[in-house]
């Protein structure tokens, strides 16, 4: 019985670490980002999300409104010609609503 839980535990938390693995990692500034999608794969006609994590680079302490961090972030979806930071954008638009703090993990903001 014990082997199986220690077994259950270590078979999420290998998700969960994929799931962060799948987001893109950039430095902004002061801060890091890791961004993605909610649900990972993400498939066309399926419901999804941003993810966004945010941390301060200088020492990786996660920003978080709970924590009294005064937190904008805006989003702006891109279609581009190629998945290449330089291709050009072929459209775009802002996000409705901003992200908003994730209810258990205090860095952790989706839109």
């Amino acid at each position: 019985m014990i082997s199986r839980l220690f077994l259950s535990l270590g078979v999420l938390l290998g998700l969960g670490s994929a799931a962060i693995q799948a987001h893109e990692v950039r430095q902004i500034g002061a801060y890091t980002l890791a961004v993605g999608f909610r649900a990972e794969p993400a498939f066309e006609d399926v419901v999804n999300a941003v993810d966004i994590f945010l941390n301060r680079t200088a020492d990786n302490k996660a920003i978080s409104v709970r924590d009294g961090d005064v937190v904008d972030l805006q989003v702006e979806v891109q279609f581009r010609d190629a998945e290449d930071l330089d291709a050009a954008i072929l459209a775009a638009a802002p996000l409705q609503e901003p992200p908003s703090q994730d209810f258990a993990v205090s860095n952790r903001y989706n839109a």
